[in-house]
């Protein structure tokens, strides 16, 4: 397959080419989205831009920044040729999972082994530290994309041919003026806001807190999903055999857990996991620094404005439980450049492309949000009746097979990274 470069593409107006900062793609937002994003259209021979607040941590957190990446995200991040860098620094592999609520009949296991018959399949997902994933891809960004850093956009003006961009950085403002740019700025993103658009969602009135901490019989790469009234609590695998936990819960208690003496939080913590994940992972210590951080459904009302497409966190910040919220934002930058590569020669803002794009990320958003937010929702009323018919729909998902084997795919994101067949034609070049 031929790839197209940037000279190879239809040129830029007379008043584009009078400017100075000229890009065929402006990214805004230097996280794992928006740096996969440049890696990949990089490869295509476009000219980028992308702009990022603050300067990437790449030392490890205190407590850890972990996120949880499906097999199917791997394969994106093999065809970034990152993910062996990534490897190399450690991950938790997630090779079983273990689904319950305390104190209630019932529960799933989910095993990567026994269910997936797949080849090359050697986990259900991975859990690392953001700054293992961020560092191979800013050390292979260089020359792929121009490095605004730390900038921030103060306007847009997304006009019929092109779209402007103010920039304030270090060294005073500038107007960048590109074909597309692409808003992967997070949650808060003021790129859709200057594009007046608005958002969908609710918040949950819930706080999730993280933290990790050791366990006497260790994780044995197995994540435990342990579903309370007030919000799920996962147990997730991390790489020198310690756990990471996420605890939904009510403000009032959050911040109460947030500063509890260790005791305290450890013997509140081992009660809400129940006595079947306790048995597993033995008595609970040495738990490090906690942080809380607010739980909400944020979905933005339209993915594309004008010249101006959203992506990850700008996009679609779910609730954590399942922990789609990355995986499904990698997604978008695949999407897109696949989109591109097949569009070959032309406008990378052509209304036809961004169109498609909206149309095909909408679906996978629709489905992942109503699994996540069906998942909190169900389990988040302690009614008799609805604890009664929990237990025995956890006893009868892990007695059907097909269902079972249903929800690992959707965990392991394996029709998702079958899917990556743009990643993959890229990565062959």
């Amino acid at each position: 397959m031929a790839v197209t470069t940037a000279r190879d593409r239809e040129p830029l107006s007379p008043e584009m080419q009078r400017q100075s900062d000229e890009f065929d793609i402006i990214i805004a937002g230097g996280g794992a989205v928006g740096a996969a994003l440049a890696l990949r259209l990089g490869r295509l021979g476009y000219r980028l831009a992308m702009i990022e607040p603050r300067p990437p941590r790449f030392e490890h957190s205190s407590p850890e920044r972990v996120i949880a990446l499906s097999h199917g995200s791997r394969r994106h991040l093999e065809s970034l040729d990152v993910w062996q860098d990534i490897a190399a620094t450690g991950f938790g592999r997630i090779g079983h999972v273990h689904v319950s609520e305390p104190g209630n009949r019932g529960r799933v296991d989910l095993d990567a082994a026994d269910a997936l018959r797949a080849p090359g399949i050697d986990a259900l997902g991975y859990v690392l530290e953001m700054a293992d994933v961020l560092r191979p891809m800013y050390q292979r960004l260089d020359g792929a994309a121009a490095l605004l850093c730390p900038a921030q956009v103060i306007s847009v003006d997304s006009g019929d041919d092109a779209v402007r961009v103010r920039v304030s950085a270090e060294a005073g403002e500038r107007t960048l003026i590109a074909r597309l740019l692409v808003a992967a700025d997070g949650t808060a993103s003021p790129v859709r806001r200057m594009c007046g658009i608005s958002t969908l969602g609710w918040d949950h009135n819930r706080f999730a807190l993280v933290a990790s901490l050791s366990t006497t019989q260790g994780h044995g790469d197995v994540a435990y999903e342990c579903f309370r009234p007030a919000g799920p609590l996962a147990f997730l695998p991390l790489a020198d055999g310690r756990c990471s936990i996420v605890w939904t819960l009510p403000p009032r208690e959050a911040a109460v857990m947030l500063q509890a003496p260790d005791s305290v939080f450890l013997s509140r913590l081992e009660r809400e996991a129940g006595s079947t994940v306790m048995e597993r992972l033995g008595t609970l210590s040495e738990t490090g620094p906690r942080a809380v951080y607010p739980l909400e459904l944020t979905l933005s009302e339209h993915l594309v404005a004008g010249r101006v497409i959203f992506a990850g966190n700008a996009a679609h910040t779910l609730h954590p439980v399942a922990g789609q919220g990355m995986n499904l934002g990698l997604r978008d930058a695949d999407a897109l450049a696949a989109i591109l590569d097949r569009a070959g020669r032309g406008d990378p803002g052509a209304r036809i492309g961004l169109e498609t794009y909206a149309q095909q990320r909408w679906l996978d958003v629709a489905k992942i949000t109503g699994f996540t937010e069906s998942l909190a929702a169900a389990f988040g009323n302690d009614l008799p009746l609805m604890r009664w018919t929990r237990g025995w729909g956890l006893c009868g998902l892990q007695a059907v097979s097909p269902l079972r084997d249903l929800l690992l795919r959707q965990a392991a994101g394996i029709d998702a990274g079958r899917a990556l067949t743009g990643a993959e034609k890229i990565h062959a070049v």
